[in-house]
């Protein structure tokens, strides 16, 4: 009978023992040799009790950088610790189906020639205004794609599985933000891109949960990091991108620039330029409002409030990035995160788009109309 050999790689910063030990304790099939690397990227952390009790350095290692070195220097640890034919990343906060490691055995022996396995990551339904501003903004959609396509370009670390001869030397890339934007997009497209351009199958049977972040407690940080992330991988992989319209953030950054400019050349209106960024944040809000209906979050004000702050954190940490690079031809540049390579992309609108570039020529007939001083 053909055996199977996992390295199940989880990256941790916190050591959550709730979380992990259900993880390292995962029920091993037959058939299948399956090594845990448990790699901790806080060496001040403590390490529970239970856990050091069951690392044996045969089937569960304890591997802790002497550093805090970053999500993807400490995934790539975990990758060469291990010699196994496939990888499974997890993250360090999931909660595990006991048959996880089944579905997954039984998926490589009926495809063995896979470049990898996009896992499904469930989430509890939303209880608080911002998770439910976290699942209208989209930026949650890639751990259920499992559910929705047979197969994908790439998936989220939490829950996917990687054949280690189709990923070869290709490691996650530590140029992105330390603690994580983009780069697991980075990796999976460019082993993809090795392989023929092959997509991921979809294994929605492979089923984790994945808690919502900070019990709910408002946080921008982590959507202005994968901004930043998202500016990294414009410039890494342009071949990608595309031209779009401007989004908020840009368009606050030139009337920023124009504002600059009136204070020197007395021609231009301060006021038509304060009113028409007030009239600018009124239609953010009123686009993000019906994307929240649309995608069954609803009318609270507070969720759509948290839900425009979301968008325009993102926009401002792309923005940032791009111009810390220097790259003002960057600005409207936009990524295929599909895995295509289409350049022309203006058709492709939604709801959110068509209300903003609808709303902004009104906004710009007002202000004519009112002919400010």
């Amino acid at each position: 009978m053909i055996s199977v050999s996992i390295d199940v790689v989880i990256p941790s910063y916190r050591v959550d023992e709730q979380y992990l030990l259900p993880i390292l304790q995962l029920n091993v099939p037959d058939n299948a040799v399956v090594k845990f690397y448990l790699v901790i990227d806080n060496p001040n952390v403590t390490i529970p009790p239970d856990i050091l009790s069951i690392v044996d350095n045969e089937s569960i290692f304890l591997i802790i950088n002497e550093r805090n070195i970053g999500a993807a220097s400490t995934r790539n640890a975990g990758i060469n610790a291990g010699k196994s034919d496939w990888i499974l990343f997890l993250d360090d906060d999931i909660v595990i189906e006991p048959n996880l490691l089944s579905v997954y055995r039984d998926a490589i022996l009926k495809h063995s020639t896979e470049i990898g396995f996009i896992g499904l990551v469930n989430f509890n339904e939303p209880a608080n205004s911002f998770d439910k501003a976290v699942q209208a903004s989209g930026s949650i959609d890639i751990f259920s794609v499992a559910a929705r396509r047979p197969s994908f370009a790439w998936g989220a670390t939490a829950n996917m599985i990687v054949n280690r001869a189709a990923m070869g030397h290709i490691r996650f890339d530590k140029i992105f933000p330390k603690n994580g934007g983009a780069e697991d997009i980075d990796f999976f497209l460019t082993v993809r891109q090795q392989n023929q351009f092959k997509n991921y199958l979809s294994l929605p049977q492979a089923a984790v949960t994945h808690p919502w972040w900070g019990l709910g407690k408002p946080n921008f940080k982590r959507s202005f990091r994968y901004g930043r992330g998202s500016g990294v991988l414009y410039k890494k992989k342009p071949a990608y991108t595309y031209y779009d319209f401007l989004n908020t953030a840009e368009i606050l950054f030139i009337i920023l620039t124009v504002l600059l400019i009136s204070a020197i050349i007395p021609k231009f209106s301060v006021t038509s330029i304060l009113l028409f960024t007030v009239g600018l944040l009124i239609i953010e809000f009123i686009a993000n409002a019906i994307q929240s209906l649309k995608r069954k979050s609803g009318l609270n004000l507070l969720t759509v409030f948290y839900l425009m702050l979301l968008r325009l954190s993102y926009q401002f940490g792309l923005l940032f990035q791009n111009l810390s690079y220097i790259r003002i031809t960057a600005i409207g540049l936009r990524f295929n995160d599909d895995g295509s390579m289409k350049k022309t992309r203006f058709y492709r609108a939604n709801s959110y788009k068509i209300v903003k570039w609808v709303l902004y020529p009104v906004l710009i007939y007002l202000l004519i109309r009112l002919k400010p001083d």
